[in-house]
């Protein structure tokens, strides 16, 4: 969805191409906190076909450049995103459904972030609207703990996805 939405904006507003870097174990969650535990949360519900799911991508790639990180965040994210070729960031997806990945995706991001930055949550009202967990929780404590940066909604899609813009970072 990420280089979906790069795309149409790149034709409507005339921005260069970009990288894409995505991160997934293809494993399922691996340990999950017991906060972050839900019902529906298995990793035999969540661990994917590797070669579809890369398949998949290609297909819809559109010819925009992609890297696949495999392994589980606690680990991927431990290293500079610059090891990743991450330069800045255009579009981000957080498509983890829990607080803590959630929240390791944005803390190892924000220093790519730049006025614009598009951040989407694909699992933004999960666990029955609490506040305290998941993907709406780990964007709170994120915008808490960094206030030299403002976010403006910027549109809704899908069932329970929201997508913010980063108006200002001081």
């Amino acid at each position: 969805y990420a280089m979906k939405v790069n795309k149409e904006l790149s034709k409507t507003l005339g921005y260069n191409e970009c990288n894409f870097v995505g991160f997934d174990s293809f494993e399922g969650f691996g340990d999950v906190k017991e906060s972050d535990k839900h019902p529906r949360f298995k990793d035999e519900i969540f661990s994917v076909n590797k070669k579809k799911i890369l398949k998949n991508i290609e297909k819809n790639s559109r010819g925009q450049k992609y890297k696949i990180v495999e392994g589980f965040f606690q680990e991927t994210l431990k290293v500079d995103p610059i090891n990743y070729e991450i330069k800045s960031a255009r579009v981000v997806l957080i498509d983890c459904d829990m607080k803590e990945s959630a929240k390791l995706s944005l803390n190892f991001l924000k220093e790519k972030f730049q006025k614009g930055t598009i951040i989407l949550f694909d699992d933004y009202i999960f666990y029955k609207g609490d506040e305290n967990k998941g993907e709406f929780s780990a964007f709170e404590e994120f915008k808490k703990e960094n206030t030299n940066m403002k976010f403006r909604h910027a549109f809704d899609y899908g069932y329970g996805s929201k997508a913010f813009i980063i108006s200002e970072i001081k």
